[in-house]
């Protein structure tokens, strides 16, 4: 089946599930200019909006993040912490202490020899929450994130964000251990991972780094994955080491600064997004129809805690 004959028959799908359903959807971009923009202003119908989603989808180089409360954001470790204490505190600290114990306590575990980044990716998939913030690759994952879990959005709005990965910095492992460490390399893991998180904070250092590494992978005529842009996010694939990762087709974004709302801020300053505003029932059409296009919890969450927490959501209101 060929790629237009596909999307043709998705596109009729669409129109015959969603005909007879009220919804609104607006887009908001934050940078682009026009001729650049993914989406289109407004949307009349369901249709015209994931036909979209599908050409996105098979656009190279997008991350995507759906939320449905500003708050999300904020990495899971600040969210945790704010939550617990009432107010916004820097817990910088708290998330060495953590993933120092995460390392020290798991390690016998590990079957492989993991980048400084891969332990903290491992980390937060077995749920200590750090500065990672989730990615996809995939739109409709994202779209998924946004309506599943919350029947009641802030401002009865959902949210996709969305950046071209070759605007930002990405990287897949912590480079040149000599320039961004001023730890011998025998250190221990998180004494690499501090230093990692005090040279993003230092502009110059990391403009340093990051333009360094871009010459020498130049000169040694490869073409990668990775890039370096000034004043842009970071974002850190991920070796795709467990199904999770894989179903999700997940990536992080990695803010230098733990305080106020800067990682927030910088989310929304720095990337497109699109709103969606539609009826409480119409949110429950929409998660039937990604379900039926087997975004699913089990599908998304591969492992059988997951497969009993989605029965138990199922059978028991």
């Amino acid at each position: 089946m060929s790629l237009l004959i596909y999307q043709r028959g998705l596109a009729n799908l669409l129109g015959n599930y969603f005909k007879t359903r009220y919804w609104e959807i607006f887009i908001m971009s934050t940078k682009k200019s026009e001729d650049k923009k993914i989406f289109q202003e407004f949307y009349k119908s369901a249709p015209q909006l994931f036909n979209d989603i599908i050409r996105a989808q098979r656009s190279e180089g997008l991350a995507f993040r759906g939320v449905s409360r500003s708050i999300e954001n904020k990495p899971k470790i600040q969210r945790v912490f704010d939550n617990k204490f009432k107010l916004t505190v820097d817990c910088s600290k708290n998330e060495f202490q953590m993933l120092n114990d995460f390392y020290r306590l798991g390690r016998p575990y590990f079957t492989v020899n993991y980048d400084v980044l891969d332990y903290v990716a491992c980390a937060q998939h077995y749920g200590v929450p750090t500065r990672l913030i989730d990615w996809t690759r995939d739109p409709f994952v994202a779209l998924f994130f946004a309506v599943y879990n919350n029947a009641s959005p802030e401002d009865d709005i959902y949210t996709i964000y969305y950046a071209n990965r070759s605007e930002h910095t990405v990287i897949d492992r912590i480079y040149n251990a000599a320039t961004w460490f001023e730890v011998e390399s025998g250190s221990e893991f998180i004494l690499k991972y501090k230093s990692f998180i005090e040279v993003i904070n230092d502009e110059n250092k990391f403009r340093e780094c990051g333009l360094e590494r871009r010459k020498n992978v130049e000169d040694l005529g490869i073409i990668d994955n990775c890039n370096y842009n000034e004043n842009s996010l970071l974002f850190f694939n991920p070796p795709m080491s467990n199904d999770r990762l894989i179903a999700q087709q997940g990536l992080f974004s990695i803010p230098p600064s733990l305080k106020n709302n800067h990682a927030a801020d910088d989310i929304k300053k720095k990337t497109d997004y699109f709103k969606l505003i539609f009826t409480p029932g119409f949110r429950d059409d929409m998660i039937i129809f990604l379900n039926n296009m087997n975004y699913t919890p089990t599908r998304l969450f591969p492992e059988l805690e997951s497969i009993g927490n989605y029965i138990k959501r199922k059978y028991v209101k």
